[in-house]
């Protein structure tokens, strides 16, 4: 893979949602929504000869919101939460649902082939591998960035932001640990 791997993955998943139709999209500049996706990338069949990385697009989803707690039901007769992430999970499970149902014909599954050592009837065939995308980072602890050095030290102070300096020094060295580790 190479460095626009990435960006690859990004443009496939937009380029899959900016062929649906406008019907449920943001009709404006002040509207927005996250997107997110999950992508296969096939890597040529075993025992023919090589082909190149394709991306497949197999599931998509939309959304932002939570329902309030009064609203969330144990009985599965309401979707609780709608983020885009999980929405593109929910369609890839519906996705592999479907590839199980017809997996002698799959070209993504394949049977295990020691059922009984393994515990599964089925796995992702070698040579696709899975990517996730999604357009913002998620909710919660996640989408916590460091405080830019130029912000104030009232600003620092109202937002209880830790000094940048010590927290990149911090990083550098997890970094370096981390890059030495691995050699």
């Amino acid at each position: 893979q190479n460095e626009s791997f990435p960006d690859d993955v990004a443009a496939s998943v937009i380029s899959q949602y900016n062929k649906l139709p406008a019907k449920g999209k943001p009709s404006s500049a002040r509207e927005w929504t996250i997107l997110a996706g999950v992508v296969l990338t096939i890597h040529g069949t075993p025992g023919s000869a090589a082909t190149p990385c394709h991306l497949r697009v197999v599931s998509l989803g939309t959304g932002s919101k939570c329902v309030g707690e009064s609203s969330m039901s144990d009985k599965g007769d309401v979707v609780n939460d709608s983020h885009a992430e999980i929405i593109a999970r929910r369609s890839f499970m519906s996705y592999l649902y479907g590839e199980l149902s017809r997996l002698d014909d799959s070209d993504v599954l394949e049977r295990c082939p020691d059922q009984a050592a393994h515990g599964y009837m089925a796995r992702i065939r070698p040579h696709i591998h899975v990517h996730f995308y999604v357009s913002h980072t998620p909710c919660g602890d996640a989408s916590i960035f460091p405080m830019p050095t130029n912000v104030s030290e009232s600003d620092r102070a109202s937002h209880h932001v830790e000094d940048t300096d010590r927290a990149t020094s911090s990083t550098s060295s997890l970094s370096s640990s981390s890059s030495s580790s691995s050699s």
